[in-house]
């Protein structure tokens, strides 16, 4: 099975499950399964401390927010800069290709 690094559309998307399981985690940050198996432990030590109930195989998502210091709002954040930044790339090729238009036509003297 192929692992793809997710976009943060996917990531946003996915920041919004009420829990998470080890492999959501890892495609969340972005980590492999030892670094995921640490952010678990540490978001079960908060639902310790908080009197959360903590699950066999999900962990509460609130949980990986506060151990991870990242939360819905960060890949909201992440996901509109993602969007912005793919809108102006598809402005500039169009104004690149347009300006590429006009080249070729005013060396074939069509202007």
């Amino acid at each position: 099975m192929e692992n793809r690094k997710l976009t943060w559309k996917e990531k946003y998307q996915l920041s919004l499950n009420e829990y998470f399981t080890l492999k959501e985690i890892m495609q969340l940050r972005d980590c492999g399964k030892s670094s995921a198996i640490a952010i678990r432990e540490k978001a079960i030590d908060y639902c310790i401390i908080n009197d959360y109930e903590v699950g066999t195989r999900k962990i509460l998502a609130e949980a990986v927010f506060e151990v991870t210091q990242k939360d819905t709002e960060f890949y909201y954040d992440k996901m509109m800069l993602e969007t912005l930044s793919e809108l102006s790339y598809s402005i500039n090729e169009e104004n690149l290709s347009e300006k590429l238009y006009d080249a070729m036509n005013k060396k074939k003297g069509y202007s």
